[in-house]
């Protein structure tokens, strides 16, 4: 499955696609600061409420246009999934 972590100015938004199939989604508020350990808990909450198991996660794409937060979650990605 695949992982999409989209990093705006407003909010950050998670989407899970098990192929072309999106499994689930869900935002937060874009955070001003932010560690790699905090993202990487509150993304494993929200897919274990949607059911969804974080191994089972085997690519990630990050896109983002806050560059203070790009750094995080690309550590983020490579720590957890």
């Amino acid at each position: 499955m695949l992982l999409a972590i989209d990093i705006g100015n407003t909010n950050v938004v998670y989407g899970v696609f098990d192929g072309p199939t999106l499994r689930s989604k869900f935002r937060i508020a874009t955070p001003v600061r932010i560690t790699h350990d905090e993202a990487g808990l509150a993304i494993a909450l929200f897919m274990e409420r949607a059911g969804i198991d974080l191994a089972a996660i085997d690519t990630a794409v990050v896109a983002s246009v806050v560059p203070s937060l790009t750094a995080v979650y690309e550590r983020t990605v490579r720590k957890y999934f």
